[in-house]
């Protein structure tokens, strides 16, 4: 604590009609930093005095903020006022000897008037100045009764500076003094002879004390510094700078002008910075104090003082809770209501506690009073470890960790809290993380309608399309749609005439199903087209999605091929919506399915691969008759698919695509795996994002492509050139070449013999 010793000024007795105060006029002031309040002893006070110059008796008095002066009787008195100065963080000591001569500055033939403070008499009629035998402390009311109504006492918009004397002060029979240093206009007051204190404006003549003025009213932008005596600038800030011996900033100017002219330097202590007012905001306002205020961002390792103020009641039960944690105690909060809030150690012999009062006229909590010392033992077993404090303070892990389990959670924060963390905790606030990162589940489909807005509106040409059925009465969400109007025109300007459906389960709370439709681009890249939202995977499902799927896309039977992996209802639904439509079925569930009829093994494997990639129907029946040879049941099984499902030998050259796989529509749904265990809303905007991404970044390296073709389709045609260097071709007409294959390696083994012909405009998967 600051302790600021003023020496060698007058007491001044300021009479009104609502109450009297004593102002301090003059001096000098020594100040001394880091003093201990509980150790300050009237020696000290003494020998401080006598260093200063201040010889013989003397008394001792304590200016408490937006209080009057407090007499110091002995030690105790002394600790006792000075340790409820604490919150100010600066005491102020005003040193008077018994006989006190005030220094005047004169002007004319006039006589020196004499000031003596009624206290150095033994005489004290002022009822506010008293002794600390007779007073209580009250914070922010000391005026008390004096000030009328206690509904109009000191709050947080009310200063005691600010009320305005209507007779003051009477140093020569007139004048009024007026200590409201926001008062504007008793300035307009005053005919020569009628002094003025006040802030704002006044002429030469009026008497002004002005915080601008910087000589003899006259205004100036100058502040805080000193001119010459008597014509000094107010500041009332206690701390500032000081100009010359004697005239401190924070001092005031007196002024009368009449026959005799008098100037008084007084030294209003109660406009200090540092008033204390329990009510107030703890904001950088100049006439406000400053208290510390909590900061949420240390809410995981709190440091409580004494004055700090808590925006709400659960931010400082969290950061007791968080202190605890740390100090692996438990703590109880015995006071928990709407004006104050007891935290205390759960042990009734520890000394650990911290009170807070609610502030008057606002919502926020103040400290005022705490011990932080422990004297029980830590625990390992804490009851404010709870698995919301455990989500808060690892959220920003689950953040970046999602899928981080709860056994590896749990092990992280037993090493970071030191202390026990149950399984059962790890799971609540696993759970509790999540939800609060992806959101509410259940009011994310409130809102799905304002999010199709939303989409309609930033993209144009969009479409989302969604569903509701009505069960036992209640309208429920049934299907969404969604598709994009940038993926609908990139998919007709520059994508094969091939889309592959596939769906994939969701792992949210509430289940079902995504439907996915995927294409594949100029690069054989994929090129997600459009995906859906549905409760569940059936024919009418699916048939609701290929329809909307085709009036969106405007896509003709004739001139459009589907793959899939033969889901559930999914060919019924193709027929009645496509019909004639070339549908391939995907390899590899083909062969999934072959393993679950009872056909494993290598061999079955290898001969099936052999017919999927033949390139003529000739070749496809010498893999077939092989594959007959090895097992007949097995060429059975494969009589009611036709080739031209599953066999590149059978595909339409209209897809310009051979794939066997449906590798696009599996590729898309593991990149959006993520998505899939979030909320509707929260995994619908994962995937626009990814679109987004997507989309861009193939954009910025097709940028930087060279030559005509795009480079996957370059490295497919160096490799076939490669493949067929010992092919002879032979010329038949304009149309139709013979081709003669002289190498071993693609030498037919089939009963098309080594010489076939094909036409220049054939399809290209052909040899």
């Amino acid at each position: 604590m600051t302790l600021v010793l003023h020496f060698g000024g007058n007491f001044l007795n300021l009479c009104c009609r609502t109450l009297s105060k004593t102002l301090y006029s003059g001096g000098d002031r020594i100040i001394y930093d880091w003093v201990k309040c509980d150790e300050l002893q009237m020696s000290d006070l003494e020998e401080w005095a006598t260093n200063a110059g201040v010889k013989g008796l003397k008394k001792f008095h304590l200016r408490m903020p937006c209080m009057n002066f407090k007499l110091c009787i002995d030690d105790n008195d002394l600790r006792v006022w000075a340790t409820r100065c604490l919150l100010s963080r600066e005491i102020h000591i005003y040193v008077e000897p018994l006989v006190l001569e005030v220094e005047h500055d004169t002007g004319g033939d006039v006589d020196p008037t004499e000031v003596v403070h009624p206290e150095a008499n033994g005489d004290n009629d002022d009822p506010d100045y008293e002794s600390f035998e007779d007073s209580d402390f009250v914070i922010g009311n000391e005026l008390g009764d004096d000030l009328g109504d206690d509904d109009e006492m000191f709050d947080s918009n009310v200063d005691p500076q600010s009320a305005e004397f209507d007779e003051g002060m009477n140093l020569d029979g007139e004048g009024a003094v007026d200590t409201d240093m926001d008062v504007g206009q008793r300035g307009d007051v005053g005919q020569r002879g009628e002094g003025v204190v006040d802030n704002d404006v006044g002429q030469r003549g009026e008497g002004v004390v002005d915080n601008d003025v910087g000589q003899r009213g006259e205004p100036s932008d100058v502040g805080g510094n000193v001119g010459q005596r008597g014509e000094g600038l107010v500041d009332s800030d206690m701390g500032g700078d000081v100009g010359q011996r004697g005239e401190p900033k924070g001092k005031e100017v007196v002024s009368t002008d009449s026959d005799n002219e008098t100037n008084i330097e007084v030294d209003v202590v109660d406009q200090d910075v540092h008033n204390f007012d329990e009510h107030r905001l703890s904001d950088k306002d100049n006439d406000d104090p400053t208290y510390p205020v909590f900061n949420p961002k240390t809410a995981f390792d709190p440091d409580f003082t004494i004055g700090q103020i808590f925006a709400t009641k659960k931010e400082f039960k969290f950061a007791a809770q968080s202190h605890a944690i740390k100090c692996r105690r438990n703590i109880h909060f015995p006071k928990n209501e709407i004006r104050r809030i007891y935290a205390k150690c759960l042990d009734p012999t520890c000394k650990w506690m911290i009170h807070t009062l609610l502030r008057k006229n606002e919502q926020s909590y103040q400290i005022r009073n705490l011990d932080l010392t422990h004297t029980c033992a830590p625990s390992k077993k804490l009851k404010s470890l709870t698995s919301s404090w455990l989500m808060e303070r690892f959220l920003q892990r689950f953040q970046s960790d999602p899928k981080r389990s709860v056994s590896v959670f749990k092990e992280d924060a037993m090493y970071d809290m030191k202390c026990e963390v149950s399984r059962q905790q790890a799971y609540r606030a696993k759970s509790l993380a999540l939800l609060k990162i992806d959101g509410d589940p259940e009011a994310q489909y409130a809102k799905l309608w304002s999010y199709a807005g939303e989409i309609r509106k930033t993209n144009p040409g969009s479409s989302m399309i969604i569903g509701t059925e009505v069960n036992n009465g209640v309208t429920q969400f049934s299907k969404a749609y969604v598709c994009f109007d940038a993926m609908k025109r990139g998919f007709v300007a520059g994508c094969r005439p091939i889309i592959g459906v596939d769906g994939c389960h969701l792992k949210s709370k509430y289940g079902g199903v995504l439907l996915t439709a995927v294409g594949v681009d100029g690069n054989n890249n994929l090129y997600p087209l459009a995906y859906a939202v549905v409760d569940k995977e059936n024919g009418e499902i699916w048939e609701w999605f290929l329809s909307v799927l085709k009036a969106d896309l405007n896509l003709k039977n004739d001139e459009i091929t589907f793959m899939s992996d033969k889901q559930k209802g999914l060919i019924q639904a193709m027929e009645a919506v496509f019909p004639g439509v070339d549908h391939r079925f995907c390899v590899r569930h083909m062969h999934n399915n072959l393993k679950t009829a009872g056909y494993t093994g290598l061999a079955y494997k290898q001969a099936m691969w052999k017919a999927a990639c033949s390139c003529t129907e000739g070749e496809f029946r010498c893999r077939m008759r092989e594959l007959k040879q090895l097992n007949e049941g097995a060429w059975e099984w494969f009589n009611d698919k036709p080739g031209h499902q599953w066999s590149k030998a059978f595909f339409s050259e209209k897809s310009k695509c051979d794939m066997l796989l449906n590798n696009v529509c599996e590729s898309f749904n593991s990149a959006i795996l993520d998505a899939r265990g979030k909320a509707i809303i929260t995994m619908l905007e994962w995937i626009r994002e990814y679109l987004m991404k997507r989309l861009q970044k193939n954009r910025d390296i097709a940028k930087k492509w060279k030559g005509r073709l795009c480079p996957r389709i370059s490295k497919i045609l160096e490799r076939t050139m490669e493949q067929v260097v010992d092919c002879i071709p032979i010329k038949s007409n304009d149309t139709y070449y013979q081709t003669m294959v002289s190498s071993e390696k693609l030498t037919l083994t089939c009963s098309d013999s080594g010489n076939y012909f094909r036409g220049l405009f054939a399809s290209s998967c052909a040899r």
